[in-house]
This record gives structure tokens, sequence and C-alpha cells, in this order.
């Protein structure tokens, strides 16, 4: 421990040293007043003349009462008055249906899927997907993970669809 102290305040020292042989020394200047030069100097009976008028036009100042910053402070109770409000708008809170979630879910699920590429195989087309890191290679009409139909292909869109929800998402390649 002693050693890396005494190491640091050595390089500490060396940079100290560096930093004063190396820096530039002070730019000297001569002094642009000359001995013995005037300065001008204001006309004195201008700058402390005494405007007396300003003392014969004295203004009466009232003072008011300081305000007591310490005094206790008293509370009044307030008077209530009853008035009547409308009542509040009704809102209807919509609650989806179980075909509504589980249609959004495939929505959800179907979107996931990225186009990669299409082959043309003799008179077959094929079409690369990929989903969370998978890479699925599929024909019109195959089912993808078991669960997704691949309705459509060409060579612009790909159409998956849920036939448990009967959702449709349409991929359009540019």
């Amino acid at each position: 421990m002693r050693l890396i102290l005494v190491v640091f305040l050595g390089l500490w020292v060396l940079i100290i040293v560096y930093q004063w042989t190396r820096s530039e020394p002070q730019k000297r200047v001569p002094l642009t007043f000359a001995k013995g030069g005037e300065t001008k100097q204001p006309n004195r009976e201008e700058t402390f003349a005494l405007q007396l008028d300003l003392l014969e036009k004295r203004q009466q100042v009232e003072w008011k009462k300081p305000k007591d910053i310490f005094k206790t402070v008293r509370f009044f109770k307030a008077t209530t008055t009853t008035t009547t409000l409308a009542p509040p708008p009704t809102t209807t809170l919509y609650i989806p249906t179980p075909e509504e979630i589980a249609a959004e879910h495939a929505r959800q699920n179907l979107s996931q899927f990225r186009v990669l590429g299409f082959l043309n195989k003799g008179n077959r087309e094929e079409v690369f997907l990929s989903r969370e890191g998978e890479l699925f290679i599929a024909h019109q009409g195959d089912l993808i993970q078991n669960q997704y139909l691949l309705k459509e292909l060409s060579q612009g869109r790909v159409v998956l669809m849920d036939p448990g929800t009967n959702v449709e998402v349409t991929i359009v390649v540019e």
C-alpha cells in the first residue's frame, strides 16, 4: 500500500515539474500611462451642486403600522353553502369478449412474422419467414408452428391466418 502511495506521489511530482518547465513565461506589456501625464478631471461644481429646491418640496410621507410577522394566525370558520352539482356524465366501460381478446392475441402473434425472402422451385413458391429468432420455410397451404396457416403467397405479399379465430394478417414485401 505504501509502495503504491509513493509511486503516485512521485508521479504527481514529475507531472508538476514537467508542467512548470514546459509552461510559457508570463507576457510582459508596457504600461500605457506615462509618468507626469495629466488626467481630465470633471468640473466639481457641476457634479456636487446641491439642489435646494428638492428640500423645499418635501413630501409628507405617512407611515403605516408595520406588519407583525410573529403574530399568531387566527383561522376563521368558513361558511358552508349547499350547491347541487350535476351528476357526472355516465361512461360505459367497454369490456372485450373472449373472442375479441383471442383475435387480438392472434393478430399480435401473426404480426411478429417477418418475410426474409421468396424462392421459386419449379411451379411451387416458397417463402422464408422468421419469428422470434426461428426460421420457417413454407409453401401455400402449410401450417407454421402447427398453429398458423399460410393462406396466400405471391411475389409481393404473404397472407397468414389463424384458423381458430379466422384472423388474417397481410405482410407486404417491397
